[in-house]
């Protein structure tokens, strides 16, 4: 406009004080001036659903560089440079670790590789970790409950096994019906357990698939008194050290809330909190959550941390689970019923893409993420996003994973 070499500039002074010719100036980019017609045709509600709180909408990344899938991308606000360049980019071209980045052009900055992670909510973690203890025959999947949790015995509690539990067909519900008085009062798992062994059943054990976060919250219970350890330490001695997942702990551990990624609790679930005010002090992203250790969503770690996991039970080694029995967790438990589960995953192809095979394996997160691997092919997918899965999930994540699932 200026007739000059077209150059950014340092902020301040900001083109609303002093912009073409010196004059205050309104400068909107193509991108910003695209939203409009959306907006007025769907709403500020629908537009505000789209990244965080504090940043709504998307934004184009151009990838550039030593890079596989060089480009653009639309992404939406909330997702890290790690997804971007990892997921989305494909990494570097020759499978060498990302060690930094340089962003933003000429006025960016660099981020290093520990600035580039996000938050996860796996219970296949906590199942690998029940497994351990079958392998050294301390359990039994077909074990009752009650053997380890005596008081876990009145009617047919009795009959719920601990495969039940690793295949959610214990009758258990997915949530206490105490769950948010629980956490509005800051109560600790110990709590949640008591509540858990005297909740009512929704059905016969046995008879039907129904996902239920408290059986994996038992699970959990149950390695803990035959281990004499608190649940976070023994995945992190027993899983995460021995697959070298060095980024990923069961609550904060020696991480701090700053190292993780915000969630856009204001599209979670309304157990979740829905993004009510009256929620932050117990909702995803508090300080109470992060640091509770819920076995059914309360871990944190990375992409590159869930592929290590993920390739454990691709090609077992043995490395800290018997080979076998990594075999027999990726097979299908609940013939019969109207879902396939292994113990701990999910088995149904219609969850992860379109092209996976009948033997991918994975787990979704209701914080907005996916994990699956697939046999036949030896690929696998993992993407961790801040938006909540009944938001991500037909926007980003599915439409992302089909095209993976298909590509090779």
């Amino acid at each position: 406009v200026e007739g000059k070499r077209s150059m950014p500039r340092f902020r301040p002074p900001f083109p609303a004080a002093y912009g073409v010719w010196g004059k205050p100036s309104n400068i909107n980019n193509i991108k910003t001036i695209s939203y409009v017609p959306e907006i007025i045709r769907r709403g500020a509600a629908w537009f505000n659903s789209i990244g965080t709180e504090k940043s709504a909408g998307t934004a184009i990344a151009c990838l550039s560089g030593d890079i596989r899938y060089p480009g653009l991308v639309e992404i939406p606000f909330g997702l890290t440079m790690r997804q971007v360049v990892e997921d989305l980019g494909g990494g570097d071209p020759g499978g060498r670790p990302i060690k930094f980045l340089q962003t933003g052009g000429p006025l960016g900055g660099v981020l290093p590789a520990e600035q580039l992670d996000l938050v996860l909510d796996y219970d296949a973690m906590a199942a690998a970790g029940a497994m351990l203890l079958s392998d050294r025959k301390e359990l039994n999947i077909s074990d009752p409950v009650s053997k380890f949790i005596p008081e876990f015995s009145e009617g047919e509690r009795k009959d719920i096994t601990i495969e039940h539990l690793l295949i959610h067909t214990s009758g258990l519900p997915d949530q206490l019906p105490e769950n948010a008085d629980l956490r509005k009062a800051h109560a600790p798992l110990s709590e949640f357990v008591k509540a858990a062994i005297r909740t009512p059943l929704l059905f016969k054990p046995g008879t039907k698939y129904s996902y239920q976060s408290i059986g994996i919250l038992l699970l959990s219970e149950i390695v803990e008194r035959i281990t004499e350890i608190p649940f976070p330490k023994f995945l992190a001695d027993e899983v995460f050290a021995p697959l070298e997942m060095k980024r990923s702990a069961l609550g904060l551990g020696d991480f701090k809330i700053s190292d993780t990624i915000h969630c856009q609790t204001e599209s979670s679930a309304p157990e979740s909190g829905a993004g009510a005010s009256e929620s932050k002090s117990w909702d995803w992203n508090s300080s109470y959550w992060r640091n509770l250790a819920s076995p059914w969503g309360g871990a944190h770690g990375t992409a590159g941390d869930v592929t290590r996991f993920l390739h454990s039970f691709l090609k077992p080694t043995g490395k800290f689970m018997k080979k076998e029995t990594a075999r027999m967790m990726i097979r299908n438990h609940t013939h019969g019923l109207e879902s396939p589960r292994g113990l701990g995953f999910d088995l149904n192809p219609e969850s992860f893409g379109k092209s996976c095979s009948a033997k991918t394996f994975g787990h979704r997160g209701a914080t907005g993420t996916l994990a699956w691997a697939d046999p036949e092919s030896e690929a696998s997918f993992v993407i961790l996003t801040s938006l909540p899965l009944g938001v991500s999930e037909e926007s980003l994540i599915k439409p992302v994973s089909n095209w993976i699932s298909s590509a090779v």
